[in-house]
């Protein structure tokens, strides 16, 4: 009897190291950092949209027939130069007739004078009344103010005889000329004569998020800051190549876009040897650095439209995991930025997707 309760005793001795072990086994090892605040250096590239520095869309002034393209598209041309030449015949004609209008105007008045001056000579002899020297005063002034009403007409002939001719209204590059000799064109028509663009200066015209633009802001604390804080930006061209010249952020918009969740910027670009032109695309490359916590993105998981990682706690030697949620921003392939951490909490960074709320794990220190 006393041999079978001994042989008893080990079998259940068996089975409780047995069920301990399985309790071990249990806590599956899973490597893990602790967070902690760090240098961190944020890498942003944004699509952008290139425009010049000035681009004038070229409408002709008049209406006629467009009597010769002086420029080739794509031209580089300067202020002043002349572009297309409109016929003439009919705006010459009206010029000379309110030539001759003024002449005629000014022999009125020059008339007029000469007998305000008879008149008044014989009102001092008392031969006419005051009466009819006035009236021929009077005639004077009629006389001076059709003087000015062709002089105004001679004018706005002078300028729409000089607006046949159609110069460009700064240096610059021309743009498509849709219109050929021996068409009609006029101020109304829809599509201008050309456009120049003034691309001594490229602006890059790009958006970041909302949330990366509220980081910026906590950064730097107003939009002033952030321009002139921010470092040298670079423009990464669309065949991958990076453009020689870096750039600056010159402008942040004050208003959020409520479809896309995103706020445009400026970036000025040198473009001295005239290599970007109007209408092209790029991305804008930029980096910051700033104090914050980094996790490895294999450390995350998404569920819906939020953002989690497992946390651990020790409580009795062992540990325990919880998911939390975080807000990310992407450092680089392997790492995010994160914000939702404290200080010192240990985060699991490998074999997120199998654990679950309340598991036991074995830390393994990275």
């Amino acid at each position: 009897m006393k041999k079978s309760c001994i042989f008893l005793l080990g079998v259940l001795s068996l089975v409780a190291c047995g069920n301990k072990n399985e309790q071990v086994s249990q806590a599956d090892e899973r490597k893990v950092i602790v967070t902690k605040i760090q240098p961190c250096e944020m890498q942003f590239r944004i699509p952008a949209q290139l425009r010049g520095k000035q681009d004038i869309a070229m409408l002709p002034q008049v209406q006629g027939t467009l009597d010769a393209v002086l420029v080739e598209e794509g031209q580089h041309v300067t202020k002043g130069q002349p572009m297309f030449r409109i016929d003439a015949t009919a705006y010459q004609a009206a010029y000379d007739n309110a030539k001759g209008a003024v002449l005629r105007a000014e022999a009125s008045v020059n008339t007029a004078q000469l007998e305000v001056e008879a008149k008044k000579i014989l009102l001092d002899k008392n031969i006419i009344s005051e009466h009819e020297y006035k009236v021929q005063v009077n005639n004077l002034r009629i006389a001076q103010a059709t003087l000015e009403e062709a002089r105004g007409a001679l004018s706005h002939a002078q300028n729409d005889l000089n607006h046949t001719t159609v110069i460009a209204p700064h240096t610059g590059v021309v743009g498509t000329i849709p219109y050929k000799q021996g068409s009609l064109v006029s101020p109304e028509m829809a599509q201008p004569l050309t456009i120049v663009s003034d691309n001594s200066m490229i602006y890059a015209y790009a958006s970041i998020a909302e949330r990366s633009y509220m980081m910026l802001m906590k950064e730097y604390g107003s939009k002033e800051a952030i321009i002139a804080s921010l470092p040298e930006m670079h423009l990464v061209l669309s065949d991958g190549s990076l453009y020689p010249n870096s750039g600056r952020l010159e402008t942040i918009s004050g208003v959020i876009d409520k479809t896309t969740g995103a706020i445009s910027v400026r970036v000025a670009f040198p473009n001295p040897e005239r290599t970007l032109s109007t209408g092209g695309s790029a991305q804008v490359e930029f980096a910051y650095q700033f104090d914050g916590m980094v996790v490895p993105r294999k450390a995350t998981f998404d569920i819906q439209d939020k953002t989690y990682c497992y946390v651990a706690t020790k409580q009795d030697s062992i540990y325990t995991v919880a998911s939390k949620v975080i807000a990310v921003e992407r450092l680089n392939e392997t790492e995010f930025a994160v914000e939702g951490l404290d200080e010192g909490e240990i985060v699991v960074v490998e074999g997120v997707k199998k654990l679950v709320n309340g598991q036991q794990i074995e830390p393994v220190w990275n």
